[in-house]
Parts: structure tokens; C-alpha cells; sequence
């Protein structure tokens, strides 16, 4: 391509037509002439980032030694992106550099072409070139805006000759230096690698002459990096920031978690003890999250002699707090809270201890003798604090006399009451229902429940209920819907009432045939959304079977049709594909209910949605119910209908569905 088609192709880079810029692009990239190449590289030197990006392509795909002149050039870009883009395709041509190359690149007044360099030999290392990095990054400290070359240095370092005694010699006196001169952004880098080419134990020496000495950014400094180190020395160092001081807050942090996750008795003591006091709430959660990780038995056992230890209110709770979530559940354990139960004066601290038994299951082992202590305490006045955790506990532990004895006690005074009533409905899910003497008191409690028309309580029962507990009550349930309606609560409640009709065999007609009159809208509602045949059927036999309903009052009649229609229609909609078994059904030869059916049947149809017609066989299955119901069905729409219905019938079936149709005449 002579000059002018080579300026011509780099205008037309820039067209605004699609077809025309991607056509050139495609003829740019394959230039082969080096001429052409160096023609275009003088030529593109003002244009635009793409023109530019696809030079760096073209430079890119001829993998030629000629060309790396002109990767080298575009470092030097004014374009951030172009110059990225150079450095990444420098470092995936290394082959294509020298030695003296790189010592040029490393020696080059360009921040960019350095670093290109320098991230190169990272990832092709070349053991000849390491007195040229030492000699470009090692020999002063690096200027402010020369840090990331000097990082990349460190890194080769490190990962290529950690041992490398000169380097080693002159990392040590920059980083000296850099605590004297206060280049506290040269320490944030050098020391952050100072233990792969330093040992640990000579860091640590060297960081304990440091520390305190050269002001906070320097200290902050030496603790992160301290942080990093495996050696069991660090520990011992990094104690002495725990208490605070100076020290920024995420570094304390860093250094409590590491002390704690030691796992050394000693270390987690003593950070426990800090973090009690501590009002940063951050510190806390890192510090008790760590915890997690430390043996049970152990952190116990430090946790018992700090809570005997503790003279402060706030703390002794904190650490009955932890104790909850790592006490072994044994009687000597048990025996431990008890004792710190009745030694205490507090009311809040004797509640902490009630806490750690009462979330903890030491069902077999709690002495009777503490329950009836805890029963009598509860009634003095001044204990009148310790009801919010005794009342649970109580109920959790007492035998079943026990608790119907205190049940009896509790519905004399509000607050108890509801405390109990919160904490039996918690262990309703645990309790053996094949014990008459269980149950009976279970349907006692929630039909005071009822009695008392609390529809926060009677909403929690219901979700925690056993099968056979809300079936016995299905009809005070629906009942309690009027206490909430269209609230949460009342959603809540519809929801086990469904399940429960849904799993019980023929529970639908006796549901509705127990119904009260004045509720019979919301019984319709509910079972229309279970969706079920057998809802159909309860509704079928209920208002058109042999004793028929005989309607209600003429202010209700309309909202109970109203409610019927919609429940009939969204039942069949439900259930389009088997729903001709109704003609099966002795309420079908009630012309009211058959008019209902063939009305919902044919609207479904018109909704269903589009597919195979193999997902529709049962439409034109030649099944002696489906020709029945067929049959009645067309007898029953208008002529409009009925060609809709034939119609539906011949897309979905195709050849098969003709037969049922000319069968049906």
C-alpha cells in the first residue's frame, strides 16, 4: 500500500459508518509491510485512543523485534489507557526484549516505562538483571511518585532472589532511613515485604528498637507488618497494642483477633479483659467472632474464672453473655451458673445467668430444687426484673404437673401470662402429643387463647401448632381472621388453615359443613385457595348436594354467590386438565352447579396458555368421563361458546379432537 491508501485507510478508521471503520480495522491489522508500519506509526501519533489501540494490535500480532521500538514509544503516550495497554503487551512479548533492553527501560526518566519493565521481568525473571534494579530502586529512597516502581522491585525480590544478600543489605538501609527521614509512605510499601527477604525474628528486633520511636504512621506501620509474621515471637509483641493508646482502631483490632486465635490461655485472657471494657463495638465483634474458632472446654474455663473474677456489673454480664455460646453442658457447669445465680445481688446479672441455662439444653440435669427456688423468687417484688428470663426458663424445664401448676399462677397477672404463653408456644414443637395428659393441657392453653382473642398469640400457636392441634381448632381459627383482617396476622393464619385442609383427607367437607353462617364467606375464601378437587367437592355437596344449602339471609346471599362463583372458577382453572371427573360427581346433575362448571371450564380454556399439544392430551383423550362431561358442557353454552370450546378443542388435539368433536356433534 503506497502513503495516500494508507492515510485513506486511517480516515476511514474514523468513519461514522459501521460497515466502512470495521472493514478498514480489519485491513489495518493485517499490514505486513515494515515500511507501511513505520509510515503509519509517524502518522498516528496525534490521532484518537482507537487508532492508536489498534496500532498497538497490529504491533501485538507481528511479534517482531523491529517493532518493540514503537511499544517502548507508546509508554510515553499522553493516554493513560494506551500507555496500559503498551505495558500489557510488553509483558506478553518479553521474548522480544534484551538485556540491555530492560537496563534501558529501568533507566528511563518515564515513571510508566519502568514500571512496564520491572512487571515484565516479575513474570520473566532474568537472574543478569538484578544489579540494575538495585541500582535504579535501591541505592536512594524512591520520590512520592515513584512508589509502584519501587513496590514492583520489592516484588521481584522477593519472589525471585529473597536471598540475595545485596539487596537484603540495601532493603535494610532504605527502610532505616526511611524511619529517620519520617517517609512514612515508603514504609507503608517496604515493610509490607520486609519478611521475604529479612527473617522474622530479625524484623521483630528490629521493629522493637523502632517502636515508639519515630512517631504513629511509623508505629502503624511496623504493627501491620508485624501482623503478617508466623513466628510465636509476634504474639509477645504485638500484646502490647491491645490496650489502645495511640494505635489506630483497626490495627487493635487486627492484633486482639491474632492473640485470641493463638489460642494461648494467657492472650485470650488478657483480651477478654480489654474487650469487656472497651466501648468500640467494632472491637467487640471481630473479638467474639474470633472465639468461634477456640476449643470449648477451654474458653470456658476462662470465661468461669473471669466472671468470679469480675467486680464490675457491665463486664460480669458480658462474660455470662459469652459463656452462653461456649459452655459444656455438664452438672459441675450447671452447678457454676447456679452458684453465680444465687451469689449475685443484681438483678441483671442474676437474669445473664438464667439466660445460659435457659438457651442451653440441660433438660436432664436441672434440680427441681432450683425451679422451685426460681418459682418463689419471681414473686418477691424486688425480683420483679428476673420474670423476663425466669417465667421461659420455668416453662422450658417443668415437669407437665409442675407446668399446669404454674400456669395457674401466671393467668393471675398479666406480664406473667404473656411471658408464659410466649415461652409454651416456643416448646410446642418439642412436646411428645402422644401423651394424653401433654395434649390435653395443649388444647386447654390455646383455647384460653382463644377465649382471650390475642391474635399476636393465637398467630404464633397457629405457625408452631402439630397437625392434629390446629384441625381440633380450624374453626376458632377461622374465627380469629376477624381479628386481623387483611393484616399480616390474618396472612399468617390463612396459611396453616390452608396447609392443613390441603393434608387432611376429606377434612374440606367437614370443614365446611361445621361452618358458622356468619363466617361462611371467609370459609368459601379458604377453600378456593387451596386449589384442591376436594374443595370442589366440599362446595359442590354443601350448596347443590342432597341437602342442598338453602341460602341465607338477603343482605349475605350476593357476597356468598359472588364468593362461590370465584372460588368454583379458580378451583377448575386450577385443575383444567382433570376437572371433567366432576361429571362423575351426583352434584353434577344440579343444573346450578353444572352451569357454574361449564362457565368456569370454558373461560379457562380461553386463558390457557400457548404450547405442545401433547402438554393438553387430556383434552382429546377418548376417555369415556371426559366425553360425558363433554357432552353436558356443550348443552349447557350459548352458540358463541360452543364454537369457542370446538375451536380450543381442534388447535390443541389437531386430527384427535376432530373425533371428540364430531362425537359431540
Amino acid at each position: 500500500m503506497d502513503r495516500e491508501e494508507l492515510l485513506k485507510l486511517i480516515e476511514n478508521l474514523n468513519s461514522p459508518d459501521n460497515l466502512i471503520r470495521n472493514f478498514s480495522a480489519n485491513i489495518f491489522l493485517n499490514i505486513k509491510d515494515e515500511s507501511c508500519v513505520a509510515f503509519l506509526y509517524d502518522t498516528i501519533k496525534n490521532s484518537n485512543a482507537y487508532i492508536k489501540s489498534l496500532f498497538l494490535k497490529l504491533i501485538a500480532s507481528g511479534k517482531k523485534r523491529s517493532r518493540k521500538k514503537y511499544l517502548l514509544s507508546m509508554l510515553e503516550d499522553g493516554d493513560s489507557s494506551i500507555r496500559a495497554e503498551a505495558a500489557a503487551i510488553i509483558k506478553k512479548s518479553a521474548q522480544l526484549f534484551t538485556h540491555e533492553d530492560f537496563a534501558k527501560m529501568l533507566r528511563s526518566g518515564l515513571s510508566q516505562t519502568r514500571l512496564a519493565a520491572l512487571e515484565t521481568l516479575i513474570e520473566n525473571p532474568d537472574e543478569s538483571i538484578k544489579p540494575e534494579i538495585i541500582s535504579a530502586f535501591f541505592n536512594s529512597l524512591p520520590p512520592s511518585g515513584e512508589l509502584k516502581p519501587f513496590e514492583a522491585a520489592l516484588k521481584y525480590f522477593c519472589l525471585h532472589s529473597p536471598e540475595d544478600k545485596n539487596a537484603r543489605g540495601r532493603y535494610l538501609a532504605l527502610m532505616q532511613e526511611a524511619f529517620k527521614t519520617a517517609r512514612h509512605d515508603v514504609l507503608k510499601y517496604s515493610l509490607k515485604y520486609s519478611r521475604f527477604l529479612i527473617s522474622e525474628t530479625e524484623m521483630l528486633a528490629l521493629y522493637r528498637s523502632y517502636i515508639y520511636k519515630y512517631g504513629g504512621e511509623a508505629d502503624e506501620a511496623i504493627i501491620s507488618s508485624a501482623l503478617d509474621f508466623k513466628t510465636p515471637e509476634t504474639e509477645e509483641f504485638l500484646s502490647q497494642f491491645i490496650s489502645g493508646g495511640e494505635i489506630e482502631s483497626s490495627l487493635r483490632r487486627k492484633c486482639i483477633v491474632r492473640l485470641i486465635k493463638s489460642g494461648s490461655e494467657g492472650y485470650i485472657t488478657r483480651c477478654l479483659k480489654t474487650v469487656a471494657g472497651c466501648k468500640d463495638q467494632s472491637i467487640k465483634f471481630f473479638a467474639y467472632n474470633a472465639l468461634f474458632d477456640i476449643d470449648g472446654a477451654l474458653l470456658s474455663n476462662i470465661l468461669k474464672e473471669l466472671i468470679t473474677a469480675a467486680t464490675v456489673k457491665s463486664e460480669k454480664i458480658e462474660y455470662l453473655t459469652l459463656l452462653s455460646l461456649a459452655v459444656t453442658k455438664n452438672l459441675r457447669n450447671l452447678q457454676f451458673i447456679i452458684d453465680i445465680y444465687r451469689g449475685a445481688a443484681d438483678c441483671e446479672v442474676k437474669s445473664s445467668a438464667l439466660e445460659i441455662i435457659y438457651r442451653n439444653n440441660f433438660m436432664a440435669i436441672v434440680p427441681q430444687e432450683f425451679l422451685n427456688e426460681l418459682a418463689l423468687d419471681i414473686k418477691a417484688e424486688k425480683n420483679a426484673g428476673l420474670k423476663y428470663s425466669a417465667i421461659p426458663l420455668l416453662v422450658k424445664y417443668f415437669s407437665q404437673n409442675h407446668l399446669e401448676a404454674f400456669f395457674a399462677v401466671c393467668r393471675k397477672h398479666p406480664v406473667d401470662y404473656g411471658l408464659f404463653c410466649e415461652a409454651y408456644i416456643k416448646k410446642v414443637k418439642s412436646l411428645d402429643y402422644s401423651d394424653p395428659a401433654i395434649y390435653k393441657f395443649y388444647k386447654y392453653f390455646i383455647a384460653i387463647l382463644f377465649e382471650n382473642k390475642n391474635i399476636d398469640a393465637i398467630t404464633a400457636a397457629a405457625v408452631t401448632a402439630p397437625y392434629r392441634g390446629v384441625v381440633d381448632f380450624i374453626h376458632q381459627y377461622v374465627e380469629a381472621l376477624n381479628l386481623n383482617r387483611g393484616g399480616l396476622y390474618a396472612a399468617i393464619v390463612r396459611k396453616v388453615i390452608i396447609a392443613a385442609l390441603k393434608n387432611a383427607p376429606d377434612s374440606s367437607k367437614r370443614f365446611l359443613h361445621c361452618a358458622e353462617m356468619k363466617n361462611l364467606n371467609i370459609y368459601i375464601s379458604l377453600l378456593k385457595e387451596t386449589a384442591a378437587k376436594d374443595s370442589l367437592k366440599a362446595l359442590a355437596s354443601f350448596f347443590f348436594g342432597g341437602e342442598a344449602f338453602q341460602g341465607v339471609e338477603p343482605a349475605e346471599e350476593a357476597r356468598i354467590n359472588f364468593a362461590l362463583k370465584d372460588a368454583i372458577y379458580f378451583i377448575v382453572k386450577s385443575n383444567i386438565l382433570t376437572i371433567f371427573e366432576v361429571a362423575q360427581w351426583p352434584e353434577f346433575e344440579n343444573r346450578n352447579f353444572s352451569v357454574l362448571i361449564a362457565g368456569a371450564f370454558i373461560s379457562s380454556l380461553k386463558e390457557l396458555e400457548p404450547a405442545a399439544g401433547h402438554a393438553y392430551a387430556a383434552f382429546y383423550s377418548k376417555n369415556p368421563a371426559l366425553i360425558k362431561f363433554y357432552r353436558a358442557v356443550s348443552k349447557l353454552l350459548s352458540l358463541e361458546d360452543k364454537f369457542c370450546f370446538y375451536n380450543i378443542l381442534q388447535k390443541v388435539g389437531g386430527e384427535a379432537a376432530l373425533d371428540i368433536i364430531n362425537e359431540l356433534g
